[in-house]
């Protein structure tokens, strides 16, 4: 009885305006309908706040579907009055989805430290200048307060959810900050802000991938991953070796040590660890650099337990650019080392 006396205490009260502005993130549940069952999706909004005017964005999750819709309204005796008026952003992965606008009054409450919006929307689909109703519901929203939401889906090329192992790290101080089984392929995890992260993720008989994200927001990511494929060339994409020698610089450590989770991962698999250089210099010299440096890298796998009768070499030199080699960003470019799938 005390605790809902507090509570009904507490939702009373009356904060500053700016109170509401920030980023949101919870639940939205919209009621069952003749061909739907009652369902409950990934909901957040992101709220500005000007002298009790509101505007910012709303983004639902539908499975690995996400809409990005604005919104405008006001706040006003801890009510926020909104409706969404437009669709900025979309990610189709299956078809069939019409966009529901939203709009509703919600309550903001004080739950122990929490910040809640919470309350009852209603809204209608829109075809062409025609309004039709969708099915209404409630939403839960908790203010994000020294964390943003990190959500998303693991997919196949087909885009159907695929489920993965998730490794997330900072980029800046290389701690770990989470470890996800994501069975179903949904993930959604809470992180310190205002940093890039690089997510780690592997499912078995599919190449591994790593994503670097930037978070500065609450965000959306649908990572893809590719079957292993016999024919398939992948970019080892941070090798990096001291100008014009084989000697591997310290930064190329993290992507080796991918590369040797993903063989130990998949023991059948077999690859040709492809060097290329740019075209500055003899060539003679450049294929001959390029074949030491593939060399270097398949010494560095064996060091690390992997057979060396999984590893071939081959080297190209300057003779197979990506890109013309006219800048020196290009160049850049052209000088990189890839493995071909010879055997999965």
């Amino acid at each position: 009885m005390k605790k809902f006396a507090l509570l009904i205490c507490l939702s009373s009260m009356t904060w500053a305006q700016s109170i509401v502005q920030g980023n949101w993130t919870g639940v939205l549940h919209q009621k069952a309908s003749s061909v739907t069952p009652f369902t409950e999706y990934k909901f957040s909004m992101k709220i500005t706040e000007n002298n009790g005017l509101v505007s910012g964005t709303s983004t639902i999750m539908v499975g690995p579907n996400f809409g990005v819709l604005e919104f405008t309204g006001t706040f006003k005796n801890n009510k926020l009055n909104f409706q969404e008026t437009k669709i900025v952003r979309e990610g189709k992965e299956t078809g069939g989805f019409d966009w529901c606008y939203k709009g509703g009054v919600v309550s903001l409450k004080k739950i122990g430290d929490d910040l809640i919006l919470e309350g009852a929307w209603e809204g209608y689909t829109l075809w062409g200048a025609t309004k039709n109703p969708c099915m209404p519901g409630t939403f839960r929203i908790v203010k994000e307060v020294g964390f943003i939401s990190l959500k998303g889906f693991t997919v196949n090329e087909a885009k159907k959810p695929l489920g993965s192992e998730i490794q997330i790290k900072a980029m800046a101080s290389g701690k770990q900050h989470a470890f996800i089984q994501c069975k179903s392929g949904e993930f959604d995890v809470k992180l310190p802000g205002k940093e890039v992260y690089e997510l780690t993720v592997t499912a078995p008989g599919y190449i591994t991938n790593y994503e670097r994200v930037e978070l500065l927001e609450s965000k959306i990511v649908n990572i893809v991953l590719k079957p292993i494929v016999i024919g398939e060339k992948v970019p080892l994409q941070h090798i990096l070796f001291k100008r014009a020698t084989d000697t591997l610089t310290s930064e190329s450590m993290p992507e080796l040590e991918r590369l040797v989770r993903f063989l130990n991962d998949n023991p059948t698999v077999k690859i040709e660890l492809q060097g290329h250089t740019s075209n500055e210099g003899n060539p003679a010299d450049n294929l001959k650099l390029s074949e030491q440096r593939v060399l270097r890298i398949k010494e560095y796998l064996i060091s690390k337990g992997i057979k060396g009768t999984r590893l071939n070499t081959k080297a190209f030199g300057g003779s197979r650019p990506m890109v013309k080699n006219d800048t020196e960003e290009h160049r850049m470019q052209n000088r990189r080392v890839e493995y071909l799938i010879l055997e999965k």
